[in-house]
């Protein structure tokens, strides 16, 4: 899909969005973290899930931003690995929704933006520090492996950053590594979020987002570059059928999958 020509009207779309989603980010942070001591672990998650759904609800009503999603019903509900794409700020917030209770993978620095990182801190994060590499791996570790024993789906973006479409990204291998130490599955998800609010800017084009959830990928008896292989394929393969003219792939790309 290529992008059209911004005109008057969808600016003013997204700045409005933007505005009263700004407006309810701040009104519903309030009462969100005054409550969440006193909640279960369901409920505290349940309550930031909500927060997912008025975004997603207003970028609809506002910009014409709707979304499809298949393979949902695939997916057993026993805590897993969740591998994305990562190409807009909408599956942060979309996929809030999605595989609760739902720890986040995320970076520390997120966690200081006002309203938006307090309710992030809400959900159980896993918080790794970018900028000491080796104390990266450790922390999604730890902590990823002791938000899957409570209990929560741990979400990650392997790509570690907004890509957009037809650009080339490496996958970090650490998600399939903390499923494999936890003895869980890995289950990939393909999107073409990025053709409608592109991860550079703030303008969001009216169209419907497609979201197709991979089968779930057993770690049993796999080493995990073998595991990483296998969930990046699928993504890869998955985004050349939903968004073909789209899907850069990095030179260091093997041709086929390697085991080892």
């Amino acid at each position: 899909m290529r992008l059209q020509t911004p005109t008057f009207s969808l600016i003013l779309k997204s700045i409005i969005f933007y505005l009263f989603f700004g407006l309810v980010t701040i009104l519903y942070t309030l009462p969100c973290i005054t409550l969440a001591p006193f909640l279960s672990l369901e409920k505290k998650h349940a309550l930031i899930a909500v927060w997912g759904k008025m975004f997603l609800w207003l970028i609809d009503v506002i910009c014409g931003v709707k979304y499809n999603i298949t393979g949902l019903d695939q997916v057993s509900d026993k805590p897993a690995v969740v591998m994305s794409k990562h190409q807009s700020d909408w599956e942060t917030f979309a996929f809030l929704t999605l595989f609760n209770p739902q720890s986040t993978v995320a970076k520390k620095e997120l966690l200081s933006i006002p309203f938006f990182g307090w309710c992030l801190k809400i959900k159980d994060p896993v918080v790794i520090d970018r900028s000491k590499k080796a104390n990266a791996l450790k922390q999604l570790l730890a902590q990823g492996k002791e938000n899957l024993e409570k209990g929560c789906w741990v979400m990650i973006f392997p790509e570690g950053t907004r890509v957009a479409p037809g650009e080339a990204s490496e996958y970090s291998s650490g998600g399939a590594l903390l499923a494999q130490k936890a003895g869980v599955s890995v289950i990939p998800i393909a999107h073409n979020a990025g053709e409608f609010c592109p991860p550079r800017g703030y303008l969001k084009y009216p169209g419907t987002i497609q979201v197709v959830i991979g089968p779930e990928i057993s770690t049993k008896g796999k080493k995990t570059k073998v595991v990483m292989n296998e969930a990046e394929s699928w993504i890869r393969s998955t985004m050349a059928e939903i968004s073909p003219e789209n899907e850069a792939l990095p030179e260091s790309y093997p041709s086929s999958t390697e085991e080892g």
